[in-house]
């Protein structure tokens, strides 16, 4: 998720909620982050290798994400009982 969106949600929910346990440190959207900066400055010498950089990130994104899944249905299961 991107990470405005992360800390927006969590803003919202709490930062005790069962979302903000759930994306824990965030570790995807902050790493996404960083590559989009060096992939624009990478882009002033080099298209291709902004390109690839942005290729690295879909890649990245491509593998589903469970924790939110995860902890949310932990969370509901008590509920549905």
């Amino acid at each position: 998720m991107p990470l405005l969106i992360v800390r927006t949600l969590i803003g919202l929910h709490g930062k005790e909620g069962v979302l903000a346990a759930a994306i824990g440190k965030d570790m995807k959207g902050k790493i996404s982050v960083y590559i989009y900066i060096v992939a624009i400055a990478v882009g002033f010498w080099s298209g291709w290798g902004a390109l690839i950089l942005y290729g690295v990130i879909a890649v990245i994104w491509i593998v589903p994400d469970r924790r939110i899944e995860k902890r949310i249905v932990s969370a509901a299961k008590p509920n549905m009982e």
